[in-house]
């Protein structure tokens, strides 16, 4: 007895194993050039439309304070390294690795949420320093202002970090994160559209028994 067997389903000879089919689906670009452009390019845009904004109402050495910068920066860092040890160094090995494993992929994220928590925390930690000191001198009214100002550009530094480079680097992470996973992914769909289509066919294979007997 002859046995219809429709064109989707796949035929797979029993002795072969899943594990040994070799995945011939669309291979996954390398984005990360493109990536890198886009950023490189994204960043410089802001950072016109900043100055271009700041350039509109005042002057650029308004906004630019050293020992807040330093404070910011150094302070920022250290914090980080204190939180994150060694993880750090690993963090900037693992941007630039060619095939990173998804453990480090991970760890480098939660060390990367530890930076951003270092230095928002700092910022925010010599911002009140500053508003202590500015508070203690309120009989002169007409320093309050500058003082008020200065004060505030340690959390400003804080969010010019974070945005121009802790979440550029914890974007291309997660991209990389999820370009890793759609490619474990892959193999354990075909495994499973494998076995899939092998019930369909022993289905089948019951069905014809079940007709026609006399002819197995």
């Amino acid at each position: 007895m002859e046995i219809f067997v429709p064109k989707d389903y796949i035929c797979i000879q029993e002795s072969a194993s899943p594990h040994r089919i070799a995945f011939q689906g669309a291979a996954i670009p390398n984005l990360e050039p493109m990536m890198d452009f886009r950023s490189v390019t994204g960043a410089i845009t802001l950072a016109v439309l900043l100055v271009a904004a700041v350039l509109s109402g005042s002057s650029l050495i308004v906004f630019w304070n050293t020992p807040s910068a330093f404070l910011v920066l150094v302070g920022g860092m250290a914090a980080w390294w204190g939180m994150a040890g060694n993880n750090v160094p690993t963090l900037f090995r693992t941007l630039n690795a060619d095939a990173p494993t998804p453990s480090a992929l991970a760890a480098g994220l939660e060390t990367l949420r530890a930076g951003r928590t270092a230095f928002w925390m700092v910022g925010l930690v010599c911002t009140l320093i500053g508003w202590i000191q500015m508070f203690q001198g309120l009989d002169d009214w007409n320093a309050f202002g500058p003082a008020m100002a200065v004060s505030l550009l340690t959390l400003l530094y804080a969010m010019l970090a974070d945005l121009f480079v802790l979440s550029s680097m914890k974007t291309r992470l997660r991209i990389r994160r999820a370009a890793l996973s759609e490619m474990t992914l892959r193999p354990t769909q075909l495994d499973q559209e494998l076995h899939a289509s092998r019930e369909a066919m022993d289905a089948l294979h019951r069905r014809a028994r079940e007709r026609s007997p006399q002819s197995y």
